[in-house]
């Protein structure tokens, strides 16, 4: 009886990990979760309790489309307008997606039109990076880093402007429970916000989406998929790479970016073994040797930071310790430490260069 009953535990324990991994799903199965139009931003903020409030942002933030992946994968991706500028979101992986990539498609449209689309690469600490997770836009920045949970915090998020329509009476009692206790101030914050929004339809909208968010815990939602779809996206991508077909579409990826950065290459080189590109050299050099004798390098070696003004003015121009700047040599120029030190009628404090005293030369403050 005991053997059988550690026979059902085991076979438990296992279905339920089973249908815990299959809930995982990649972010085009997510995009589904998304609506066309208009878009609410939100600011992400940790709060003393321990909570995460959202700040509604504005400007113009719309969904405008969702295109299939131009590289024969079965995933997708989207365009998005954010503050009025159109953004391609480009997916991370082509075996199982965690995440998008702000990114473009590389290439000038002739290529693109006769040899395909090549994705840029993602490259760490440069390229910001968005997850997409039940209906919401989780923006992660450039400091997302797929080993550091830490990372997976989002510092604004994205909603459709319905997204707070269905939130009822039952799902604030229910949020209201897992949140923690609120301070004064808070309450007193949500109440107005609650009065003035009775008010006025849009800001309804807004408070409906700011407690529906908090009911869902968003910021948690986001970093336990992030976690769980990375964990399945290391499972999965080995044997995605054994098919023959998946390693030959990744091949035709590479070679259509070498092919890319050859011809841009290429491109390069040929216009710059033109005439027009030789011109714009020789002028580009008269320029600044025109600049270089109008100009005095002034060095600031005293071993702290120095403020430069120009006689008699207020505005200073801030010379780091060991650093240098170019300035018009025909003016006269006072140093001080302080940055508030410029005067309409004195002097900032001692004497760091004289007019046309060196110009197109290098002068010292020690």
């Amino acid at each position: 009886m005991k053997n059988t009953t550690l026979v059902f535990t085991l076979l438990f324990t296992f279905l339920a990990k089973t249908l815990s991994a299959q809930e995982v799903i990649n972010q085009t199965e997510q995009l589904k979760s998304l609506k066309i139009g208009k878009y609410i931003a939100f600011d992400v903020k940790h709060n003393k309790n321990g909570n995460y409030d959202y700040i509604d942002l504005k400007g113009e933030h719309e969904l405008m489309e969702i295109h299939v992946e131009p590289n024969f994968s079965e995933h997708k991706y989207f365009l998005m307008k954010i503050y009025g500028t159109d953004s391609n979101f480009i997916p991370d992986n082509m075996a199982f997606p965690i995440t998008y990539a702000k990114l473009f498609y590389e290439g000038n449209d002739k290529l693109k039109k006769q040899v395909g689309y090549v994705p840029r690469e993602i490259r760490p600490g440069s390229t910001n990076r968005v997850c997409v997770v039940d209906g919401i836009v989780f923006d992660l920045s450039t400091d997302f880093k797929e080993d550091d949970p830490e990372t997976y915090l989002p510092y604004r998020l994205y909603i459709h402007e319905s997204y707070g329509e269905d939130f009822n009476e039952g799902d604030k009692k229910e949020g209201a429970k897992k949140k923690k206790k609120l301070s004064l101030k808070e309450r007193m914050e949500q109440a107005m916000m609650k009065k003035m929004s009775n008010k006025n339809p849009e800001m309804k909208a807004i408070y409906n989406c700011i407690q529906k968010l908090q009911s869902v815990d968003a910021v948690n939602l986001v970093q336990n998929y992030l976690t769980e779809a990375l964990a399945k996206q290391q499972a999965v991508e080995p044997k995605w790479k054994q098919n023959a077909n998946n390693a030959k579409r990744l091949e035709l990826v590479e070679e259509r970016r070498e092919l890319m950065f050859a011809a841009m290459k290429k491109y390069n080189e040929d216009l710059m073994d033109t005439p027009e590109w030789r011109r714009i050299q020789e002028n580009n050099a008269y320029w600044e040797k025109q600049a270089k004798e109008n100009d005095v390098t002034i060095k600031n070696e005293t071993g702290r930071d120095i403020y430069l003004y120009e006689s008699g003015s207020m505005n200073g121009s801030r010379i780091n310790s060991g650093s240098s700047g170019r300035f018009s040599c025909k003016t006269t120029y006072y140093y001080a430490f302080d940055g508030n030190s410029g005067s309409r009628v004195g002097n900032a404090g001692p004497l760091a260069y004289s007019a046309s005293s060196s110009c197109g030369g290098t002068v010292s403050i020690k």
